[in-house]
């Protein structure tokens, strides 16, 4: 499974709403305006993510889309399902026979066990674990002290190790 732009387009927008859950739906203006794509395509993508019962639209005025269920049960390889459809990883043989050459059929074992591999990530995890991750990069800080007239050495503070180190020009 490839993350297309379409796939990260839907993340990003799913991504957008979850941190609003709880709150007022969000809108598709200002989806398109944090994401800069157009109003028309991201109809496009929540009227699949609508039918995968992934988010729920709310009419009227202050109406937008929320999240159908839990951002914790919504994993990322569900969303690329739902925008990509269609999207097959069928790796073929490059001889027109239909016959892979032994080394290609070595290559192509190797990018079947890849893919294997990278589908059982995306569907382990999930919208909540994305905003965890990304509140926790945002939570690290790292300070540059500039060179005290005793010492030649850059140090730098990392909050979330808590840690004091020096880099040497």
């Amino acid at each position: 499974m490839k993350l297309t732009r379409k796939v990260h387009v839907a993340l990003e927008a799913l991504l957008l709403v979850a941190q609003r859950q709880g709150s007022s739906p969000l809108n598709l203006n200002i989806i398109s305006r944090e994401l800069s794509v157009s109003v028309s395509y991201l109809e496009g993508l929540f009227q699949s993510l609508r039918l995968a019962q992934m988010v729920t639209p709310v009419r009227g005025p202050g109406g937008g889309y929320r999240l159908a269920l839990n951002a914790q049960d919504i994993a990322v390889s569900q969303v690329a399902a739902a925008v990509e459809p269609n999207q097959t990883e069928d790796l073929q043989p490059s001889d027109k026979s239909g016959q892979a050459s032994p080394v290609e059929d070595m290559t192509l074992g190797l990018a079947a066990r890849v893919h294997e591999v990278e589908q059982l990530f995306l569907d382990q995890v999930s919208l909540a674990d994305v905003l965890k991750s990304h509140k926790e990069r945002q939570q690290r800080t790292v300070r540059l002290h500039r060179p005290s007239v005793h010492s030649e050495a850059y140090r730098y503070t990392d909050s979330r190790l808590g840690e004091e180190a020096a880099i040497h020009p």
